[in-house]
């Protein structure tokens, strides 16, 4: 996605388990259809140049338990994300 930094609010800085630091970024929502689109793009490109892209697969996740039932690594960071992110989405549903 192309997107310029006034299109993005800093919401997270998360440190890893191996001293990284990590910055979350919100923007505003896009279609679930072209961010797969743009993914796909992305990766066919990088297969193309004959270089392994860095994320092979990308999820939809809306809390904790959908996050916990996908298979594979993960980073360190991205449970204490969903975490919060499903607390706020229900704060702003109430």
């Amino acid at each position: 996605m192309d997107l310029s930094s006034s299109e993005l609010v800093l919401w997270a800085v998360t440190r890893g388990e191996h001293r990284s630091i990590g910055f979350t970024f919100l923007a505003s929502p896009r279609p679930a259809s072209l961010l797969g689109e743009r993914f796909e793009a992305v990766t066919r490109s990088e297969h193309a140049q004959g270089r392994k892209p860095e994320l092979d697969r990308f999820a939809f996740v809306g809390s904790p338990a959908e996050l916990a039932a996908l298979d594979g690594p993960r980073v360190d960071y991205l449970d204490p994300i969903v975490r919060r992110h499903a607390r706020e989405s229900l704060r702003r549903d109430t």
